[in-house]
Formats: structure tokens, sequence, C-alpha cells
């Protein structure tokens, strides 16, 4: 079994002469960034970053010793041979990835991977491009996000999979409290922002069609949460689909309203690289249950997660603990999700928002990747 508590891939393997030498010979440090899974420590010397410092003369016999036994001691490691990185991430800031979010901060992932010599990185992604991007090249293996932004990929090429589903929300359009719009209709000719690609671009395009507006009869601005947020404060724009909880924030500052009967159910869910699941069953499966173990946790435990959330999207507690009561926590990988995301599906190609019709079946896992 691999041990990772002194020595994690990319650190610096630091050897130092003993001190009773009769001379200083100083401290050579290995970056051991080029080694990977392929090769391990049987890479050529000339791939490993050198630094020697403080060397002192005619030492040369010793810093070759040295360097023999820091090369052994990295080929014998299987830590930094073969371990391998989990690339996991998330759609933005939102309380429905909780079961993410509170597997994350309490350490769930590394220690589910630990026994798999496997670690996970984390990262947050600003916009759809990005993830598309990160799958395809294979820089991402799993994301937290809705089922539109998924459907998306899948429409432009990607293979991926739904493994695993966080909660229902409840999508909102908000105005400012003293503007004059009441209603959906009253939106023709406003400027509205939302995220391109996002389950709220998917409820805008929706919310427009059941009140007979097309999407030329407003203004839609793609702008990523933060300008949003800034353009809505400045009253740039006139209103701004988006998800929990930014949309809180807003109506907690005294400074925004839902416009009435105008928002929309998403399934936020997890989505996975299909290649992933095939070429690594056993890590993807650990990844797997610590989501679904997690979010059954949070189900039980809504006070604590909420504080949790609070702490990872750095929001106030009384923020998270409003849009905590846009989100159902029972939905299930069933024939009523596969329903749901077909009829996404469906609705975003008759749009024109994707081009290619996606099958809701194959996007989908359908059974649990092999222990």
């Amino acid at each position: 079994m691999c041990d990772r508590r002194n020595i994690k891939a990319g650190a610096i393997v630091t050897c130092r002469l003993i001190s009773n030498l009769p001379f200083a010979i100083g401290t050579i440090h290995i970056y051991p960034w080029a080694m990977h899974s392929q090769g391990g420590g049987s890479k050529r010397r000339d791939e490993i970053n050198m630094h020697i410092s403080s060397i002192k003369p005619n030492t040369s016999s010793v810093i070759a010793l040295l360097l023999s036994l820091c090369f052994a001691a990295l080929s014998l490691n299987p830590c930094l041979a073969n371990e391998q990185i989990v690339r996991l991430g998330s759609f933005s800031k939102a309380v429905d990835y909780a079961p993410y979010l509170v597997a994350k901060q309490k350490h769930y992932f590394e220690d589910a991977l630990k026994p798999l010599n496997a670690r996970p990185t984390y990262e947050e992604f600003q916009s759809l491009p990005a993830i598309n991007e990160a799958f395809a090249s294979k820089r991402l293996d799993g994301v937290f996000e809705a089922e539109a932004p998924c459907i998306v990929g899948k429409a432009a090429g990607i293979d991926l999979k739904i493994v695993a589903v966080s909660a229902v929300v409840d999508v909102p359009v908000i105005v400012h409290k003293d503007s004059h719009i009441e209603k959906l209709s009253d939106l023709r000719g406003k400027k509205v922002a939302v995220l391109a690609g996002t389950s709220a671009h998917y409820v805008l395009l929706k919310l427009l069609e059941s009140a007979r507006l097309s999407k030329n009869d407003v203004a839609i601005m793609n702008m990523v949460p933060p300008d949003a947020k800034s353009a809505f404060d400045s009253k740039k724009i006139d209103a701004w689909a988006i998800w929990p909880p930014f949309s809180e924030q807003e109506e907690i500052s005294g400074g925004a309203t839902a416009i009435p009967k105008a928002s929309g159910k998403v399934v936020v869910v997890m989505v996975a690289r299909a290649d992933f699941l095939k070429e690594q069953p056993k890590v993807a499966k650990a990844i797997i249950d610590v989501v679904n173990s997690t979010r059954a946790w949070v189900k039980t435990h809504p006070q604590e997660s909420q504080k949790i959330v609070a702490v990872e999207l750095k929001l106030p507690l009384a923020v998270v603990q409003k849009a905590w009561l846009r989100q159902d926590w029972q939905t299930d990988m069933d024939a009523a999700l596969e329903r749901d995301i077909q009829s996404k599906a469906d609705f975003l190609k008759s749009v024109g928002f994707v081009r290619k019709q996606v099958d809701a079946k194959t996007l989908i896992l359908s059974t649990t990747p092999a222990k």
C-alpha cells in the first residue's frame, strides 16, 4: 500500500548529507514533476528538473552518491510513480452542490481514493465552453452541474454520463423591487442577464415560451454571475435568470424580488467522462459512492450541511438557509429522471439551442462501474 503521509506527487524530494562529513555539500532538490504512471522511476534522468545549491569544490564523488540514492528513492516510491489524479469540478457556485461541497470539506474523496493510490483535485469552472474543453481534452473526470449543460455537451459530441443526482432546484427570474415588472410578459423589450448554456438559460427560454415571447422579444445578455450581479446592482439590466444562492443574495440585500410564477425546475447532477468510467471503474465507483453516501448524510443533517456549504461558498449562513428552501433532495436516478432529461433535450433541440438530438438513455449511467 502506498503511504502518502510524507511524500505526495509533485512534492520536493530533498536529500541532505549528514552532518558528520568533513565538508558541506549543501542541498540537492529533485523535482519529480516529470514522472508519471507510465515509466515511473525509470524515466530518463534528463526529464527530472534538478537544482543544486551551495556545492563546494572537490565533492563530485559524494554528489554522485547522493544523486544515486535520491533516484533510487524515487524509483522505489510508488506514490510518485503511480499515483492517479482524479480531476473533479463544479460549474460556478451553487447550494445544490452540497454533497460535493460537504465531501470535499470532510476529505471523503481523499479517504475513498487513498486505498486506490489516487487523489482528487478540484476546480471551479465559470463557463460551459471551459467545461466541455476540459472534458474533451481529458483534463476533467467529473463535474457537478445541471442536466442542461450536460445535454449541450453530449450534443456537441462529448461522451458523457450522468452518474449521480444531487437535488431538484427551483430557478427563478429576479427583478428590481422598484421595477414595474410584475409578470413574464412585462419582460418584452427588457434586458435579461443569464449565463449561456446553464440551467437558468433553459429555464428562461422555457418561461419565455410559456408567456408567448420569443428570445428575440427580450435582450438576452450572456453574463457570468459576478458580472451579472454588478450589472443588476447598478440597474444596467432589468432582470436576471439565476440559480440559488445568487438570487437569494439579491433578495436578502433588499434590492430584488422574484417574478411570481416565473421559475423552473432543474435537476443538479454529477457528470463524468465515459472513458474515465471505462478505464478506471474502481476509482469511478469510489467517487460515485462518496457522492451518494454524502447526499444521504446531507438529507438527514440539513443544518450542519448548510453551515459547511456557507463556509465553502464563502456566503452568509442566512443566504444558504434561504436558498435551501428551493432545494428538493428526494429525486433519484430513475425513469422519472430519464423522462425529465429527455423532455429538456427535446426542448433545447426544438428552439435551436442544440443541433443534435440527445437520447436520455445514452446519457444516464445504467449500471454502477464494476468493483
